[in-house]
């Protein structure tokens, strides 16, 4: 059984934190019993946050070379793991996009600051490819044509994607649940604007 290190020790403190106070080993709880996790609002217990243990991206081109984007990045907090960003079409008249998702260890999330573009850029090497899924554009547009793909993952730890052809309203909707799929060939990439 392979596992991934991180997930097991966010795994581990998820479940303990959903043990109240008083029931937890060597610990008491209630009146006069010790501290239960509370605040003077009456709110007891803590917070549960999911953390990404890995990063998400789609392959794009980035001055000719194929690399990933990473939309949402390792570390960041699930309730706030939305992303959109503005790609392009690679070359005029393409008439097809294909959207490749991407999961990898590269890319850390920094807590109050955005990462600069270069922060998120991954070598194709460095990642798997979850999924594959095609944007059929219109005919005749012109390289770097604009492209919305918005990576969001709900309270059920689903990534979901979309792509949008900003002209067109052309769009494709993709959910992926953690099912690793092979790796197909890289081509017909976005384009990094």
């Amino acid at each position: 059984v392979v596992f991934d290190p991180n997930q097991a020790v966010a795994k581990g403190a998820a479940v303990f934190a959903s043990i109240p106070p008083q029931l937890r080993p060597g610990e008491t709880g209630g009146e006069g019993g010790g501290d239960t996790g509370g605040d003077n609002d009456g709110n007891k217990g803590p917070v549960i946050v999911n953390i990404l243990s890995k990063s998400y991206g789609v392959v794009a081109n980035r001055g000719g070379k194929k690399v990933v984007f990473n939309l949402l990045v390792k570390q960041q907090p699930q309730p706030t793991a939305r992303f959109v960003q503005r790609f392009g079409t690679d070359v005029p008249n393409q008439n097809e996009i294909e959207i490749q998702i991407t999961e990898g260890d590269v890319g850390l999330f920094v807590e109050g600051r955005d990462l600069s573009k270069d922060e998120r850029i991954a070598d194709v090497e460095d990642v798997t490819v979850l999924q594959t899924a095609k944007l059929m554009l219109p005919q005749g547009l012109p390289a770097h044509d604009p492209i919305d793909v918005t990576f969001e993952i709900d309270n059920d730890m689903v990534l979901n994607v979309s792509a949008v052809h900003v002209g067109s309203g052309t769009k494709i909707d993709v959910k992926v649940e953690g099912v690793k799929m092979d790796a197909p060939k890289i081509s017909n990439a976005l384009n990094i604007e």
